[in-house]
């Protein structure tokens, strides 16, 4: 047999007060002596009770959710940006909905259909590449941004800092006396592709080289990777290091460098993106740019609730630091 909830009014009888002293105990809403409130405090500690949020807050008109849209959960990325949201959302008091932009309710993406039913208090967005995005929805809803940002209007973004990441990856490379650096990109109009090759040229100009001209681009696979490392290797067998904008095109960087006939780090050092799980199963294994996915996450989820909660939140885009991890591919000592 299921056990009856406790409510209010046993609570109140228990403490020989009104329903109405207990929620004013419960929330907060106004004065109560010490002594009633210590003593309705402990019968609710001793009763076990749990209030119904959602009641609650159809109370208050308020909802306590927030709907999670990433254009995809099947990534090696979202998930640990997920996870910091939704512990975000546990530690101030929402929940977290889940979907993908993909989705349809009611003849309406299910973004716009959470927002027009009230099903939600706000929008987070995500995505697993740093890219612009264009979703409809009522204009006063509030929403943040993760892994992406609005192309219509200022909204709150979480970014990590691409251009530095690009700038740390290709300083390592540099300063552990390597000199002639590739870069391999991505989908070459993408933001994130441009920002790391800007952080390429900047550490060079950082050492006093100018206009590094050694650059392909993949399509973000292993097969793009390679075909993009065997095309520079074959312009240049002179190379020595390779940053690739992210770990699977680094991967197949590795092989083109095999197929080379050259030895990794010994010939050829690889610097790759992201720190996915294959980065650690290569061999040698690949340092790489770590992404700091559940601190975003959790930092963009607290900006949205603080919208929620009418705090004025600047419409900005926050950048967060990436962290060099090396490994093996580099042939330079780890740090400690």
């Amino acid at each position: 047999m299921t056990k009856a909830r406790v409510t209010l009014k046993d609570i109140a009888k228990v403490a020989g007060v009104s329903t109405a002293t207990v929620s004013h105990v419960l929330n907060n809403t106004a004065p109560i002596s010490t002594e009633t409130s210590a003593r309705v405090l402990e019968i609710v500690k001793d009763l076990n009770y749990e209030p119904n949020v959602v009641a609650r807050s159809l109370r208050k008109r308020e909802t306590r959710t927030i709907g999670f849209i990433a254009n995809t959960v099947m990534s090696d990325l979202v998930p640990d940006m997920m996870g910091g949201a939704m512990q975000a959302a546990v530690d101030r008091g929402y929940n977290l909905i889940v979907g993908e932009s993909r989705q349809k309710a009611a003849e309406m993406d299910f973004h716009e259909w959470l927002a027009r039913s009230h099903q939600v208090g706000g929008l987070l967005f995500c995505s697993n590449w740093v890219t612009e995005v264009d979703y409809h929805f009522p204009s006063n809803t509030p929403a943040a941004y993760l892994y992406c940002y609005s192309s219509s209007q200022p909204r709150s973004s979480v970014l990590p800092d691409s251009v530095k990441g690009g700038f740390t990856a290709t300083a390592h490379l540099l300063s552990i006396g390597r000199k002639r650096l590739a870069y391999v990109g991505g989908t070459p109009t993408w933001k994130c592709t441009r920002d790391r090759w800007e952080g390429f040229k900047l550490a060079h100009r950082d050492v006093g080289i100018s206009d590094p001209r050694l650059v392909e681009y993949g399509d973000w696979t292993v097969e793009g990777g390679y075909r993009a490392a065997m095309r520079l290797l074959d312009r240049d067998p002179n190379i020595d290091a390779f940053f690739v904008a992210n770990d699977l095109m680094a991967v197949g960087a590795m092989d083109a460098v095999c197929h080379h006939g050259l030895e990794i780090p010994r010939d050829v050092s690889i610097v790759g993106y992201d720190d996915i799980p294959v980065a650690i199963a290569t061999r040698p294994a690949l340092t790489t740019i770590q992404l700091p996915n559940y601190d975003m996450g959790y930092a963009a989820c607290s900006l949205l609730i603080d919208k929620i909660s009418g705090a004025q939140v600047e419409d900005t885009v926050h950048k967060y630091d990436c962290k060099l991890v090396i490994r093996d591919s580099c042939g330079a000592p780890k740090l400690s």
